[in-house]
């Protein structure tokens, strides 16, 4: 049972969503409890609290019409004599930040090419259309399925067409090359884990709702998540695109869960 004041921050809206910040001006404070193991331990957790953060805040979108909230990523410190007791003998003890959602949820959601545009891929190069080509496999990493978000093996065959991944009507509008599977193939389903084959090699781009870029990270150490999270604690990124390091080709997107 957690009791204390929550302050929001409404920022002005457009078109119907504010922006919201969360505090907690005095922390929020909890009941006190006993802590018991199978061995007849016993261990007063007194002072229970929940802090805001210093590195982040509570924010999300409302919508003003609906009364939904979306894009909510709750970030804050939790505290109680245990964990400071735990600290005094293990002074190199870093109590992490308690986030919603956390390490048993991702804070994002991996977006595939959606399997009507791979399909209608594949019908426009059958048909023998100049700017889908049909190309065969000859190896094993230069060849990803935007689809399946797999790498196509040798001997298989691709699609390869041109795809905008951003409106023509805006200035960061591009278009360019990307693969899919010329037969079909099962849309990536893990959406709410990064795609092992994708962890290198890739730049995070980070967009505002207007198509235009803000930021754009290089994963150079294969933890890709830690960049999403950097990306998605500003306010402005809507959403994310990953994208090859060296030839700059479009290879998902990421939003916010």
């Amino acid at each position: 049972h957690l009791s204390g004041p929550i302050q929001i921050k409404f920022v002005p809206p457009v078109r119907d969503i504010s922006r919201i910040e969360i505090t907690h001006p005095s922390d929020l404070t909890g009941d006190d409890v006993l802590m018991r193991t199978p061995q007849f331990y016993v261990f007063a957790v007194n002072k229970n609290a929940i802090l805001d953060s210093f590195s982040s805040y509570t924010s999300g979108d409302l919508n003003l019409t609906t009364g939904e909230v979306t894009n909510l990523n709750y970030g804050a410190n939790f505290f109680n004599i245990f964990y400071f007791a735990l600290g005094l003998v293990n002074p190199r003890l870093k109590p992490p930040l308690f986030t919603f959602p956390g390490v048993y949820g991702s804070n994002y959601r991996v977006v595939p090419l959606s399997s009507e545009v791979a399909e209608t891929a594949r019908r426009v190069a059958r048909a023998g259309a100049p700017d889908h080509a049909i190309v065969e496999v000859d190896s094993p990493a230069g060849y990803p399925c935007r689809h399946c978000l797999q790498w196509a093996r040798p001997g298989e065959r691709v699609v390869l067409f041109p795809y905008a991944s951003i409106p023509a009507d805006r200035p960061y509008a591009e278009i360019g090359p990307i693969f899919v599977h010329a037969e079909a193939c099962a849309a990536y389903a893990a959406t709410d884990e990064y795609p092992e084959n994708f962890r290198s090699h890739r730049v995070l781009r980070a967009y505002n709702s207007g198509y235009a870029m803000i930021d754009a990270v290089i994963v150079s150490d294969e933890q890709p998540e830690a960049v999403i999270d950097r990306l998605l604690q500003n306010p402005e990124t809507a959403f994310l695109q990953a994208r090859s390091v060296t030839r700059g080709c479009y290879t998902f997107r990421i939003e916010r869960a």
